[in-house]
């Protein structure tokens, strides 16, 4: 029975494909023989915020009903990537993502709150933030009189 076992364990063996090195299986293709991917443009994919619809040029601009919500999408990105070692990065980013409307600013505060009670560990970084957005000139929040006249005093 010994005999018989050792058989068959051996018969076995060798229908298994070899397996190359660290156990991964041989290399069935010739790799000269591999051509690099062609991307379609047109059909890729592309994350929302890139999207152009009907060939729509989107500037983003708060105004439009569509623009606010790029520019909060935008935002919500942004703080997805917010960390300590990217601070100074990523919060110019921020400051820069279209802020044109005071409810473009309300709304970022807001998602940085919410970003600052669902990560506590973070909620220094999150202050932080909020301290160099007050300390940041916002057209959006400046009165639009005294800007007029801060205009008309320069001439």
């Amino acid at each position: 029975r010994g005999a018989k076992a050792a058989a068959a364990a051996k018969a076995a063996k060798a229908r298994t494909p070899q397996r190359g090195r660290h156990g991964a299986p041989p290399l069935l293709v010739n790799p000269d023989e591999v051509k690099a991917i062609e991307v379609n443009e047109e059909t890729r994919w592309k994350p929302a915020y890139a999207r152009k619809t009907d060939g729509a040029e989107d500037d983003g601009d708060a105004g439009s009903a569509g623009g606010g919500e790029l520019v909060k999408r935008k935002a919500q990105a942004l703080l997805n990537k917010l960390s300590i070692e990217k601070f100074e990065k990523i919060s110019d980013q921020l400051l820069g993502v279209g802020l044109r409307s005071k409810e473009l600013v309300e709304a970022l505060i807001l998602m940085i709150v919410h970003k600052a009670q669902q990560e506590p560990h973070f909620s220094s970084m999150y202050a932080a933030l909020c301290l160099k957005l007050s300390r940041s000139p916002l057209p959006a929040l400046e009165d639009p009189a005294a800007a007029a006249g801060a205009a008309a005093g320069d001439g």
